[in-house]
């Protein structure tokens, strides 16, 4: 599935899973978040690309390539704005703060990023006499998590909050933000493992991305796992020197980009886990799984296998 409709599909899918009178049943509140999602998610990609300097997302110019870093700051901004309108005409507070939070992590997650990239030294002519410090893993998932993960797993919990029967059921509300997290983090493990592993023309934006823009994603730390097979000296000089061809190279005998995805196909599996784990007792009700069978938690299953297997 198209990255570009991945998010308001899982929100819409999870409300269909969720609606437990009427399995099937999307109300406009819940139509309405799917939407919200969706401009968050394009204002934060509209942002992202004024910081990277990038010129291409998806085989097509980018906003700030066509018309400039300033109107593209101000689409962002007004996509948020509108977005926050229509979220406060939810008129639920629990969502509200739900996807407020979003924007919050999404800010952190930006600044996490930034703080462990050294493409301004290069740029500015040199490594620096100070060397950057490299993002141990769990800062690597942390940043991960709030970029990419809590807009999935906060909206899929929103998404349930907006109808009152699942809102009732706790195990639910949980379910479905489980969901999200791991389904989260997979999806942009993998998109972190196409960098290295994707043509260029394949994936709709420039490879090694992550490379030039002087950004530590998995492959590169989990090739470091093993010392006997990648020295981690000679890998901090190509970064540094921008080798992308010596780096890529590195990163595959390190076996990167495969540790990449198993760990992604790790969280896809917990993500399923999610909704077929059985749930706790409810009174004198033990239920066999957290989400009943449906068209829709089929397809929120299915999507855990399609996040692996997508080419961009």
């Amino acid at each position: 599935m198209p990255g570009k409709r991945f998010r308001p599909a899982v929100v819409l899918l999870m409300a269909q899973a969720t609606c437990l009178q009427s399995l099937g049943t999307i109300n406009p509140a819940q139509l309405q978040l799917a939407m919200i999602t969706e401009m968050i998610h394009t204002a934060s990609l509209l942002h992202d690309d004024v910081i990277d300097e990038s010129n291409m997302r998806r085989s097509t110019s980018t906003v700030n390539a066509l018309f400039g870093n300033q109107l593209a700051v101000l689409a962002g901004d007004f996509l948020l704005a509108r977005a926050s309108v229509h979220l406060a005409q939810l008129r639920d507070c629990d969502v509200v703060e739900l996807l407020s939070r979003v924007i919050e992590h999404l800010v952190q997650g930006e600044v996490l990023q930034l703080r462990h990239a050294d493409g301004n030294q290069i740029a500015q002519g040199g490594r620096g006499e100070e060397p950057v410090m490299w993002p141990t893993f769990t800062e690597y998932m942390r940043k991960t998590w709030y970029k990419t993960a809590s807009l999935i797993a906060n909206s899929c919990k929103a998404v349930t909050l907006l109808n009152p029967v699942s809102r009732s059921q706790p195990y639910i509300v949980q379910a479905a933000s489980r969901y999200g997290d791991h389904l989260g983090l997979a999806f942009q493990l993998v998109d972190d493992a196409m960098d290295y592993s994707t043509p260029s023309r394949s994936m709709g934006k420039p490879a090694h991305k992550d490379l030039v823009q002087g950004t530590i994603t998995a492959p590169v730390l989990l090739a470091l796992e093993d010392p006997a097979k990648v020295d981690a000296n000679e890998l901090f000089h190509a970064w540094h020197a921008r080798d992308n061809h010596r780096v890529a190279e590195l990163v595959h005998e390190g076996l990167g980009v495969e540790k990449t995805l198993a760990l992604a196909a790790e969280h896809a599996r917990q993500a399923r886990h999610a909704l077929l784990a059985p749930a706790s007792f409810e009174g004198n009700v033990r239920r066999e799984s957290a989400l009943p069978s449906s068209p829709a938690r089929d397809a929120l299953l299915a999507l855990c296998e399609s996040v692996l297997d997508r080419q961009r």
